[in-house]
């Protein structure tokens, strides 16, 4: 596998580490700021 990804920003805008999930399946929603699904 490659690097991965170290850290995303939460809708919270705060850092969330990946290896917090490791071994874990997650599901990661990007959606773009005009979007209407976006909160």
């Amino acid at each position: 596998m490659g690097a991965g990804l170290g850290a995303v920003k939460a809708i919270d805008g705060k850092d969330v580490k990946l290896s917090k999930y490791k071994g874990k399946k997650i599901l990661i929603v990007n959606t773009a700021s005009k979007c209407g699904f976006t909160p």
